[in-house]
Protein backbone atom coordinates (compact mmCIF):
# COMPACT_ATOMS: atom_id res chain seq x y z
CA UNK A 1 0.00 0.00 0.00
CA UNK A 2 1.11 3.55 -0.71
CA UNK A 3 2.32 5.58 2.25
CA UNK A 4 -0.71 7.85 1.89
CA UNK A 5 -3.83 5.69 1.35
CA UNK A 6 -5.94 6.49 -1.73
CA UNK A 7 -9.29 5.54 -0.23
CA UNK A 8 -10.58 5.48 3.34
CA UNK A 9 -13.96 4.25 4.58
CA UNK A 10 -15.31 4.93 8.07
CA UNK A 11 -18.33 3.56 9.91
CA UNK A 12 -19.46 2.76 13.43
CA UNK A 13 -21.42 -0.02 15.11
CA UNK A 14 -23.59 -0.28 18.23
CA UNK A 15 -24.55 3.37 18.48
CA UNK A 16 -28.06 2.60 19.75
CA UNK A 17 -27.64 -0.15 22.42
CA UNK A 18 -27.77 0.76 26.11
CA UNK A 19 -24.94 -1.60 27.05
CA UNK A 20 -21.32 -1.66 25.93
CA UNK A 21 -19.02 0.49 23.83
CA UNK A 22 -19.43 2.17 20.48
CA UNK A 23 -16.83 1.05 17.92
CA UNK A 24 -15.53 3.03 14.94
CA UNK A 25 -13.42 1.52 12.16
CA UNK A 26 -11.41 3.26 9.46
CA UNK A 27 -10.36 1.08 6.53
CA UNK A 28 -7.72 2.09 3.97
CA UNK A 29 -7.17 0.62 0.50
CA UNK A 30 -5.43 1.72 -2.71
CA UNK A 31 -7.91 0.29 -5.21
CA UNK A 32 -11.71 0.28 -4.97
CA UNK A 33 -11.75 -2.57 -7.49
CA UNK A 34 -10.51 -4.84 -4.73
CA UNK A 35 -14.17 -5.51 -3.99
CA UNK A 36 -14.55 -7.06 -7.45
CA UNK A 37 -11.97 -9.71 -6.59
CA UNK A 38 -11.72 -12.66 -4.23
CA UNK A 39 -12.29 -13.06 -1.36
CA UNK A 40 -14.65 -10.07 -1.44
CA UNK A 41 -16.84 -11.26 -4.32
CA UNK A 42 -17.81 -14.42 -2.45
CA UNK A 43 -18.67 -12.57 0.77
CA UNK A 44 -21.76 -10.46 1.64
CA UNK A 45 -20.10 -7.04 2.00
CA UNK A 46 -23.17 -5.03 2.99
CA UNK A 47 -24.79 -3.22 5.93
CA UNK A 48 -23.61 -5.09 9.05
CA UNK A 49 -27.14 -4.92 10.53
CA UNK A 50 -28.28 -7.40 7.86
CA UNK A 51 -25.59 -9.98 8.73
CA UNK A 52 -25.34 -12.74 11.33
CA UNK A 53 -22.53 -12.96 13.89
CA UNK A 54 -21.12 -15.91 11.94
CA UNK A 55 -21.06 -13.96 8.66
CA UNK A 56 -19.43 -10.95 10.31
CA UNK A 57 -16.69 -13.06 11.84
CA UNK A 58 -16.06 -14.85 8.53
CA UNK A 59 -15.78 -11.57 6.64
CA UNK A 60 -13.32 -10.13 9.15
CA UNK A 61 -11.10 -13.23 9.16
CA UNK A 62 -11.06 -13.60 5.36
CA UNK A 63 -10.49 -9.93 4.48
CA UNK A 64 -8.30 -8.47 7.24
CA UNK A 65 -5.06 -9.24 5.39
CA UNK A 66 -6.23 -7.38 2.27
CA UNK A 67 -6.85 -3.99 3.90
CA UNK A 68 -5.38 -1.69 6.51
CA UNK A 69 -7.68 -0.90 9.40
CA UNK A 70 -7.81 1.02 12.63
CA UNK A 71 -10.52 0.69 15.31
CA UNK A 72 -11.48 3.22 17.97
CA UNK A 73 -13.59 2.41 21.02
CA UNK A 74 -15.84 4.83 22.92
CA UNK A 75 -16.55 3.48 26.39
CA UNK A 76 -19.90 3.77 28.23
CA UNK A 77 -18.40 6.07 30.89
CA UNK A 78 -17.15 8.46 28.20
CA UNK A 79 -20.75 8.85 27.00
CA UNK A 80 -21.81 10.04 30.45
CA UNK A 81 -19.61 13.13 30.32
CA UNK A 82 -19.50 14.19 26.68
CA UNK A 83 -21.82 14.74 23.73
CA UNK A 84 -22.07 11.48 21.77
CA UNK A 85 -21.88 13.15 18.36
CA UNK A 86 -18.74 15.02 19.40
CA UNK A 87 -17.23 11.80 20.75
CA UNK A 88 -17.97 9.95 17.52
CA UNK A 89 -16.62 12.71 15.28
CA UNK A 90 -13.39 12.76 17.27
CA UNK A 91 -13.29 8.97 17.29
CA UNK A 92 -13.47 8.94 13.49
CA UNK A 93 -10.56 11.39 13.31
CA UNK A 94 -8.55 9.32 15.80
CA UNK A 95 -9.16 6.12 13.84
CA UNK A 96 -8.15 7.77 10.54
CA UNK A 97 -5.17 9.49 12.14
CA UNK A 98 -3.40 6.11 12.28
CA UNK A 99 -2.99 6.42 8.51
CA UNK A 100 -0.17 8.66 7.30
CA UNK A 101 -1.56 12.10 6.29
CA UNK A 102 -5.06 10.67 5.94
CA UNK A 103 -6.47 14.07 4.91
CA UNK A 104 -4.57 13.73 1.60
CA UNK A 105 -6.47 10.58 0.59
CA UNK A 106 -8.12 10.70 -2.83
CA UNK A 107 -11.52 9.98 -1.26
CA UNK A 108 -12.73 9.58 2.30
CA UNK A 109 -16.13 7.87 2.59
CA UNK A 110 -18.01 8.32 5.86
CA UNK A 111 -21.41 7.09 7.04
CA UNK A 112 -22.88 10.32 8.37
CA UNK A 113 -24.54 10.22 11.79
CA UNK A 114 -25.11 13.98 11.77
CA UNK A 115 -27.87 16.09 10.17
CA UNK A 116 -25.96 16.75 6.95
CA UNK A 117 -22.41 17.03 5.62
CA UNK A 118 -22.02 20.69 6.58
CA UNK A 119 -23.03 19.97 10.18
CA UNK A 120 -20.65 17.00 10.29
CA UNK A 121 -17.74 19.07 8.96
CA UNK A 122 -18.45 21.79 11.52
CA UNK A 123 -18.32 19.19 14.26
CA UNK A 124 -15.09 17.69 12.94
CA UNK A 125 -13.44 21.10 12.95
CA UNK A 126 -14.66 21.70 16.50
CA UNK A 127 -13.31 18.46 17.99
CA UNK A 128 -10.04 18.23 16.03
CA UNK A 129 -6.93 18.65 18.18
CA UNK A 130 -4.68 21.67 17.73
CA UNK A 131 -1.91 20.18 15.59
CA UNK A 132 -4.46 18.58 13.22
CA UNK A 133 -6.66 21.63 12.62
CA UNK A 134 -4.28 23.30 10.09
CA UNK A 135 -4.62 20.28 7.77
CA UNK A 136 -8.43 20.13 7.88
CA UNK A 137 -9.17 22.95 5.45
CA UNK A 138 -10.38 21.19 2.30
CA UNK A 139 -13.20 18.66 2.59
CA UNK A 140 -13.92 18.33 -1.13
CA UNK A 141 -12.53 14.77 -1.06
CA UNK A 142 -14.82 13.76 1.84
CA UNK A 143 -17.96 11.84 0.82
CA UNK A 144 -20.16 12.19 3.92
CA UNK A 145 -23.59 10.64 3.38
CA UNK A 146 -26.41 9.01 5.27
CA UNK A 147 -26.64 5.26 4.57
CA UNK A 148 -23.17 5.27 3.07
CA UNK A 149 -22.80 1.70 4.35
CA UNK A 150 -25.47 0.72 1.82
CA UNK A 151 -23.82 2.58 -1.09
CA UNK A 152 -20.06 2.04 -0.72
CA UNK A 153 -18.50 -1.31 0.05
CA UNK A 154 -15.50 0.26 1.77
CA UNK A 155 -17.92 1.80 4.29
CA UNK A 156 -19.88 -1.46 4.57
CA UNK A 157 -16.64 -3.26 5.41
CA UNK A 158 -15.75 -0.65 8.03
CA UNK A 159 -19.16 -1.17 9.66
CA UNK A 160 -18.68 -4.95 9.58
CA UNK A 161 -15.30 -4.64 11.34
CA UNK A 162 -16.84 -2.34 13.96
CA UNK A 163 -19.60 -4.86 14.57
CA UNK A 164 -17.08 -7.71 14.78
CA UNK A 165 -15.22 -5.99 17.62
CA UNK A 166 -18.51 -5.10 19.31
CA UNK A 167 -19.52 -8.77 19.18
CA UNK A 168 -16.19 -9.69 20.75
CA UNK A 169 -16.78 -7.19 23.51
CA UNK A 170 -20.24 -8.59 24.23
CA UNK A 171 -18.84 -12.10 24.51
CA UNK A 172 -16.28 -10.93 27.07
CA UNK A 173 -18.76 -8.82 29.00
CA UNK A 174 -21.18 -11.72 29.31
CA UNK A 175 -18.38 -13.90 30.70
CA UNK A 176 -17.77 -11.25 33.37
CA UNK A 177 -21.27 -9.95 34.13
CA UNK A 178 -23.60 -12.71 32.96
CA UNK A 179 -26.20 -12.77 30.19
CA UNK A 180 -27.73 -9.31 29.68
CA UNK A 181 -29.49 -10.13 26.41
CA UNK A 182 -28.99 -8.18 23.20
CA UNK A 183 -28.08 -4.89 24.91
CA UNK A 184 -30.86 -3.07 23.06
CA UNK A 185 -33.18 -0.70 25.00
CA UNK A 186 -36.28 -2.67 23.97
CA UNK A 187 -34.93 -6.06 25.12
CA UNK A 188 -36.72 -7.30 28.26
CA UNK A 189 -33.68 -9.29 29.42
CA UNK A 190 -31.45 -6.23 29.00
CA UNK A 191 -33.87 -4.04 30.95
CA UNK A 192 -34.10 -6.62 33.74
CA UNK A 193 -30.31 -6.74 33.97
CA UNK A 194 -30.16 -2.95 34.29
CA UNK A 195 -32.84 -2.88 37.00
CA UNK A 196 -30.92 -5.43 39.06
CA UNK A 197 -27.48 -3.93 38.40
CA UNK A 198 -27.93 -0.16 37.94
CA UNK A 199 -24.33 0.70 38.91
CA UNK A 200 -22.72 -1.73 36.46
CA UNK A 201 -20.07 0.20 34.44
CA UNK A 202 -21.02 -1.34 31.10
CA UNK A 203 -24.39 0.47 31.09
CA UNK A 204 -24.78 3.73 29.16
CA UNK A 205 -26.28 5.72 32.01
CA UNK A 206 -26.96 8.83 29.93
CA UNK A 207 -29.54 6.97 27.83
CA UNK A 208 -33.18 7.99 28.36
CA UNK A 209 -34.14 4.34 28.93
CA UNK A 210 -31.73 4.09 31.87
CA UNK A 211 -33.00 7.35 33.40
CA UNK A 212 -36.59 6.18 33.05
CA UNK A 213 -35.80 2.86 34.73
CA UNK A 214 -34.03 4.68 37.57
CA UNK A 215 -36.97 7.05 38.03
CA UNK A 216 -35.02 10.07 36.86
CA UNK A 217 -36.38 12.92 34.77
CA UNK A 218 -39.27 15.21 35.75
CA UNK A 219 -42.62 14.55 37.39
CA UNK A 220 -45.99 15.84 36.18
CA UNK A 221 -45.34 19.22 37.82
CA UNK A 222 -41.95 19.65 36.11
CA UNK A 223 -39.89 18.94 39.22
CA UNK A 224 -36.83 16.64 39.06
CA UNK A 225 -37.68 13.12 40.14
CA UNK A 226 -35.64 11.41 42.79
CA UNK A 227 -33.60 8.39 41.75
CA UNK A 228 -35.38 5.22 42.80
CA UNK A 229 -33.70 2.34 44.53
CA UNK A 230 -33.59 -0.84 42.43
CA UNK A 231 -33.92 -4.26 43.97
CA UNK A 232 -31.69 -7.23 43.39
CA UNK A 233 -27.99 -7.91 43.64
CA UNK A 234 -25.85 -5.05 42.32
CA UNK A 235 -22.56 -5.29 40.50
CA UNK A 236 -19.85 -2.96 41.77
CA UNK A 237 -18.44 -0.39 39.35
CA UNK A 238 -14.97 -1.86 39.22
CA UNK A 239 -12.50 -1.52 36.32
CA UNK A 240 -12.65 -4.30 33.75
CA UNK A 241 -10.33 -7.15 34.66
CA UNK A 242 -9.54 -8.04 31.07
CA UNK A 243 -6.86 -7.02 28.60
CA UNK A 244 -9.62 -6.23 26.10
CA UNK A 245 -9.85 -2.83 27.77
CA UNK A 246 -6.11 -2.23 27.96
CA UNK A 247 -6.36 1.07 26.08
CA UNK A 248 -8.41 3.84 27.60
CA UNK A 249 -8.96 7.06 25.69
CA UNK A 250 -7.98 9.05 28.76
CA UNK A 251 -4.56 7.40 28.86
CA UNK A 252 -3.89 6.88 25.16
CA UNK A 253 -5.74 9.70 23.37
CA UNK A 254 -4.13 9.13 19.96
CA UNK A 255 -3.82 5.33 19.84
CA UNK A 256 -6.57 3.19 18.32
CA UNK A 257 -7.67 0.14 20.27
CA UNK A 258 -7.12 -2.29 17.41
CA UNK A 259 -5.09 -2.02 14.22
CA UNK A 260 -3.19 -4.20 11.78
CA UNK A 261 -0.72 -1.39 11.16
CA UNK A 262 2.82 -1.56 12.42
CA UNK A 263 4.50 1.35 14.15
CA UNK A 264 5.75 4.09 11.95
Amino acid sequence: MNLIPRFIGVDDATRCPIIGSLFITAIAIDDLNIFEKEPFTSLPIQDSKTLTHKQIKEIYIKTRNFVKYSVWQIFPWDMENFNLNDLEAKGMLLAMNRFFRFWKAEKIFIDNFDRNKDKFIQRVKKVAWANLKPYLTDFSNWVVEHYADEKYKIVSLAGIYSKYFSNREYELLKEIYGDFGSGNPNDKKTLEFIKKNPSCPIIRKKWATYKRLMGEGKDDEGNPKKKSESSGKRILSLPFATTFYHLSQSHCPHVPLFSNLGSE
